[in-house]
């Protein structure tokens, strides 16, 4: 069982709530939508399974389909993980689950 993440103190979890409320309001007021600061910091809106082995060998279910959204990638390594050759996994396939696990995850992979 995976470790529990540690108690945010109160003061902190409001902080954050705050700063994450203007954030928002001034994306508003922009009128940037919530998908462009995330590409613009690398986070896909989609994931070509040709690019990710292990993920195109999960994804078999998926048939005809080039791409899948980040959450579905997440669901498809937290799902089927037992199925994952660790040690075959290459660098930037690493990369692009611990950035999924960070950004949708809570920072945790659900194995």
């Amino acid at each position: 069982m995976p470790a529990s993440a540690p108690a945010t103190a109160e003061i902190a979890a409001a902080t954050l709530r705050a700063l994450g409320e203007k954030l928002r309001a001034q994306r508003k007021r922009l009128g940037v939508s919530a998908t462009t600061p995330a590409q613009a910091a690398g986070v896909p809106t989609r994931i070509r399974l040709a690019d990710y082995p292990q993920l195109e060998r999960l994804a078999w279910q998926f048939q005809g389909a080039s791409d899948v959204t980040p959450a579905e990638a997440l669901s498809l390594y937290e799902r089927n993980w037992r199925h994952i050759e660790q040690d075959e996994l290459p660098p930037h396939e690493r990369a692009l689950i611990q950035g999924l696990v960070s950004s949708l995850g809570g920072s945790r992979l659900l194995v």
